[in-house]
């Protein structure tokens, strides 16, 4: 089941901030530090330059929600008609497959290819990439059958979104899937969702949560083809009974202080414990590495705004840490409820 929400909702995760995942290319050393993620159509033509990269196409895909990108894609009437050949239809869900696939692997945690263990997010909380494909978003965090989940984000005209939960591993793993958004053509929204059930989530467990946004001309040919994810924006995320009405992170703010930056950010509810890090992003081949430099952790946070300074440096040594930074904050409980949330600020310091 899923709905939209407006008013009190945009408390919820109206993380004041925003996670563009295509988050910087070769220019951004350049670039000042207040336009680092904002130049969307810089990032729409970077991504149709590539020829494997076809740019969405917002005139002709208008789809229904199917139950997943596959089935959405396959029925989508802005699609060419090709209903009833099945051998189309097994090449777009190998296809989606193989992608979907290739960006998991990809996408590395501190916990390699295992779910961060329950410890490790009861004390340090939701756990994001250390290193991961531009285009994608994942976390790792508890999930329960029945939980409420919400995502803020704004995906591509001309694409699908779809978001894949993932519970255990290996031949222990049970995933579903949940339609994000059928073809873009909404913009930015706040999803309300219940996590469905996986059979292997009776309480709070480990979890990974995937978000992919597919470019639907991919698809649309007689021999589909594997294509790079289309850039995404996530403005924010939480799971959780207490992610929903209740728990609250907005209007962060990252500003240069010359050296390093100044931060802040409101609680809209009380939290266990917070985090404010601080990280520097490297670019790879087509993958994006963050290197933690800078940790503020608070129990017990209050309600209220929450104000901090980052040096400049790297932690530990009076070594200035050099490139584009972002800073990221979560909130989480250590109660037996295990409700989470996680927000970017939007704009990157370069120093």
């Amino acid at each position: 089941m899923s709905r939209f929400y407006g008013g009190p909702l945009a408390i919820v995760l109206s993380l004041a901030c925003i996670a563009d995942f295509r988050l910087y290319d070769g220019r951004i050393a350049a670039a000042p530090a207040h336009a680092a993620v904002q130049d969307r159509d810089d990032v729409s033509r970077g991504s149709a330059s590539q020829p494997d990269r076809p740019r969405p196409d917002p005139r002709r895909y208008r789809c229904r929600p199917g139950a997943d990108a596959v089935d959405t894609i396959t029925n989508c009437e802005g699609v060419e008609d090709r209903r009833d050949d099945d051998f189309w239809k097994f090449a777009v869900a190998a296809v989606v497959a193989i992608i979907i696939a290739l960006l998991l692997k990809r996408t590395v945690f501190r916990s390699g290819d295992r779910p961060a263990a329950e410890r490790t997010l009861i004390e340090d909380g939701p756990q994001l990439p250390v290193a991961f494909p531009e285009g994608t978003f994942a976390v790792q965090g508890f999930a329960q059958d029945g939980w409420p989940l919400v995502v803020d984000f704004e995906p591509q005209p001309g694409t699908v979104t779809e978001l894949q939960l993932t519970v255990g591993t290996g031949g222990d793993a049970r995933t579903r899937k949940l339609l994000l958004d059928p073809d873009g053509s909404r913009g930015r929204q706040l999803l309300a969702l219940e996590i469905p059930d996986t059979g292997g989530a009776r309480e709070p467990v480990p979890a990974t949560y995937a978000i992919t946004s597919l470019p639907i001309a991919a698809f649309d040919l007689d021999r589909p083809r594997t294509a790079e994810p289309a850039p995404l924006r996530i403005f924010g995320i939480g799971a959780g009974p207490r992610a929903v009405g209740s728990v609250a992170i907005e209007r962060i703010a990252f500003t240069p202080a010359f050296p390093g930056a100044r931060f802040g950010y409101v609680a809209k509810s009380e939290f266990t414990r917070a985090r404010a890090q601080v990280q520097r992003l490297e670019r790879d081949d087509g993958t994006i590495r963050v290197q933690p430099v800078f940790d503020s952790v608070r129990s017990n946070l209050a309600v209220g705004p929450q104000i901090g300074a980052w040096p400049g440096t790297v932690a530990g040594t009076s070594d200035a840490s050099r490139g584009p930074h972002r800073l990221q904050v979560t909130g989480w409980f250590t109660t037996d409820d295990r409700s989470w949330v996680a927000a970017l600020a939007p704009d990157l310091v370069v120093q």
